[in-house]
């Protein structure tokens, strides 16, 4: 109240200083009125009235003159303050200029760096690819050979003692390789599902960031009306110390500043509006960058996981290549043992064809002898048939001796060369079971490294679960600790920021980072050091306003006093100083809004701040 009954004196004297030159006046002229009427009165009375009024008029225009004085001071105080506030307001200004130019380097270094790391990313997709193309080749190479060795073997339900080596071979192989493949294909899946994530991420984050452009442009331009605004607000203020142009155009300027009052509240109200939704991208923005860096992370793990696959991938078809290279080798061999034989059988049988020839010479022998003992009878008779039959026989006995001599090397050399074979299938059979021992040493190490393998990702998989689970509830922790510290911050009675904290539970022993724990220092710190400095402006400015103000009541009150004793003239002069006053009072409160959409950029500006450590 005593600051309205101030502005409310002041502005009737600077509004009316014409008005009192004129009122006095008015009254001098009312004297001689009075003395026509009341010209039988006394003299004495007359000078005794006149003498009061030029004391009161003298006291008044001194009073007036102090007033113009202090009301001078006053002015000048206040364009200091006006002219402190706008440089003020441009220095914040700067620096928000300052810190989006910052955050636009740090947005364009963010994109370049993602864009490099997609790039990176498809060109390992793109080798996991033509490696996978590989290994199904390879597959559906084996997975044909296996159908023909199946075909070929014709009986499924054999025994393994039953199959031939090279079938053992392929099955166990098939039996190795599968699960690998159930693996690489389940690799193949989750690999297609990130993408499809990362992709839906990249889009969102697009989208956002868009968003957040056109927000800005919208920004910027409520900004430029605003300036318009404080251009036109000290324009006004400037037409409204000039008195002549208020008496003459003061509905105008009413007029005009409720227009602009209105302008300004909707545009206070869009600027309201639009930093919600920013605040509200922000924070969408955070979340999917936190998704998308644990998606890179679990895209890398499993990048690692099956380049690891890969590795024993191949390392088991080299195996398997010398394994078969071994096995060809081997069938070759066989395949020599078995002309051996079929060429020992061919053999065989003209060994078995001479011995019947043999037979049937003997045969023949025994006859020839059977006649000779008959014919022995006949002996003179026929003794030149004899000698001719025993002439010719002795020629063919020859001859079938030869052919028996011929004979015998020919058997004794199918027999030299059975053994040899025999010899070979021996060596043959020794090898191959060599290699089946070894096979199936290799089949043993198989299945114990892959059962270690299986081991260990159970393991790593269990590990990372708890380390996510630890990271999960760490995140939680050091979120609360954030708002627990920020809420505590924001207090301005320290008790109740004590009351604050240890309502939270504050004292015990919580896992935090140190570099977080700095940042909050600090930045706790320096929003002490603001408050502080502030709070003892603030401190400085009431008391001095405080002498002001009792200095300003106590001429009040003189004032006050006299005008109370005025007569009609002073109460139009009364009247017009409250309207004046009246109009003062808009303005400050305007300039207390406007002060208050100063303290709301200047918050803005330290949230674009903390995001910016944030980033960094």
């Amino acid at each position: 109240m005593a600051a309205r009954d101030l502005s409310k004196t002041f502005d009737e004297f600077e509004s009316d200083e014409l008005s009192l030159e004129t009122s006095v006046p008015t009254d001098l002229t009312l004297s001689p009125e009075r003395e026509t009427d009341r010209f039988a009165g006394d003299r004495k009375d007359r000078r005794t009235k006149i003498t009061r009024q030029l004391i009161e008029r003298k006291q008044l225009m001194h009073d007036m003159q102090l007033l113009r004085i202090e009301l001078s001071q006053k002015n000048l105080t206040l364009e200091n303050v006006k002219a402190e506030s706008l440089q003020r307001v441009e220095e914040l200004e700067e620096r928000l200029n300052d810190a989006l130019h910052q955050k636009q380097i740090l947005t364009a270094r963010l994109e370049s760096q993602l864009t490099i790391q997609e790039q990176e990313s498809k060109r390992r997709q793109n080798l996991v690819k033509e490696e996978l193309e590989d290994v199904r080749r390879k597959q559906q190479q084996l997975e044909g050979t296996n159908e023909k060795l199946q075909e070929r073997e014709g009986g499924i339900g054999q025994s393994e003692e039953d199959l031939s080596l090279r079938d053992y071979v392929a099955m166990k192989f098939y039996e190795a390789v599968r699960p690998v493949q159930t693996e690489c294909d389940e690799l193949r899946l989750r690999t297609s599902t990130l993408e499809a994530d990362a992709r839906s991420s990249s889009k969102q984050i697009s989208e956002l960031q868009s968003k957040l452009d056109q927000e800005r442009d919208e920004h910027g331009d409520i900004r430029v009306k605003y300036q318009k605004l404080v251009m036109d607000l000290s324009e006004t203020k400037s037409q409204v110390k000039q008195e002549d142009y208020k008496v003459n155009n003061y509905d105008q300027l009413k007029h005009e500043r409720d227009n602009l009052e209105h302008d300004r509240l909707e545009s206070q109200r869009q600027l309201t509006v639009l930093d919600g939704s920013h605040h509200t991208l922000q924070k969408e923005r955070d979340e999917l960058h936190s998704d998308f860096t644990a998606a890179k992370q679990s895209l890398s793990l499993l990048k690692q996981d099956k380049d690891y696959l890969t590795k024993q991938v191949s390392d088991l078809t080299n195996r398997c290549t010398y394994a078969e290279e071994k096995l060809q080798q081997i069938n070759a061999q066989l395949d020599d043992a078995k002309r051996s034989r079929e060429e020992m059988y061919e053999n065989m049988s003209s060994s078995r064809n001479l011995r019947e020839a043999r037979d049937m010479s003997m045969s023949e022998k025994d006859r020839a002898q059977n006649t000779e003992r008959e014919t022995s009878t006949k002996y003179e008779q026929l003794m030149t048939q004899f000698r001719e039959l025993q002439m010719n026989g002795d020629n063919k006995v020859v001859e079938l001796q030869n052919d028996l001599k011929l004979k015998g090397f020919e058997v004794e050399r199918t027999l030299m060369v059975h053994e040899e074979t025999v010899r070979n299938l021996k060596e043959a059979q020794l090898e191959i079971e060599k290699h089946q021992k070894k096979i199936e040493v290799l089949t043993k190490e198989y299945y114990v490294l892959q059962t270690s393998m299986e081991k260990k990702v159970v393991e790593l998989e269990s590990h990372i679960s708890d380390k996510k689970a630890k990271l999960e509830t760490y995140e939680k922790v050091e979120k609360e600790l954030d708002d627990i510290v920020m809420q505590a911050a924001e207090v301005e009675d320290e008790t109740e920021a004590e009351k604050v904290l240890f309502s939270y539970g504050y004292g015990a022993n919580i896992p935090s980072t140190s570099k977080r724990r700095l940042q909050q220092s600090v930045h706790l710190a320096r929003r002490v050091l603001q408050l502080e400095k502030i709070n003892s402006n603030q401190k400085k400015e009431i008391d001095v306003e405080k002498l002001k103000l009792k200095q300003l009541a106590e001429e009040l009150k003189n004032s006050n006093s006299i005008l109370d004793q005025a007569q009609q003239p002073y109460n139009y002069l009364i009247e017009s100083i409250r309207q004046r006053d009246n109009q003062i009072m808009k303005q400050k409160d305007y300039t207390a809004t406007l002060e208050n959409d100063v303290k709301k950029f200047t918050k803005e500006k330290e949230d674009l701040n903390g995001q910016r450590t944030r980033c960094l």
